[in-house]
């Protein structure tokens, strides 16, 4: 969509939804370990305390054990990963797992040692309805 500005044609840029958007679409992966539990715990912290929806967020737990994906109070889902593929074990379980992500258009993808602040989720969904200006391989829908 174009616009006349001034005798000049210009091209529309897409907008940023609405702050407090709800955006639905866009999901956390946390690349984790088994063993990281302070890191890990204190990253889920900030996000909570940042706004952060939880239900939104994966954490993906290389060298788990375990057989079941497990919840927890906050919504966050915790998947385990038997396999160890030091900075990629959440993105191969995505890959490999499509069926479980259906409802999930875009990743966010961080590993456990980072925190967020304030500004993360306005920023990270600024261009949720209109879809990220870049390309991006969607691992959710390649196979």
């Amino acid at each position: 969509r174009t616009q006349p500005t001034m005798g000049i044609m210009s091209r529309a840029q897409p907008s940023a939804p609405a702050p407090n958007a709800p955006c639905t679409t866009v999901h956390v992966a946390i690349n984790s370990a088994q063993a990281y539990a302070a890191p890990r715990a204190r990253l889920l912290q900030s996000m909570r305390k940042h706004g952060v929806p939880m239900q939104q967020v994966h954490v993906f737990l290389a060298g788990s054990t375990a057989d079941d994906i497990v919840q927890d109070e906050h919504g966050v889902r915790f998947y385990p990963v038997r396999h160890e593929s030091i900075d990629f074990s959440a993105l191969v379980h995505i890959a490999e797992s499509p069926r479980l992500f259906s409802n999930v258009r875009q990743w966010f993808y961080m590993h456990d040692t980072c925190d967020v602040g304030r500004g993360f989720w306005p920023n990270a969904t600024r261009w949720c309805e209109s879809g990220l200006p870049a390309c991006a391989l969607p691992l959710t829908r390649s196979l």
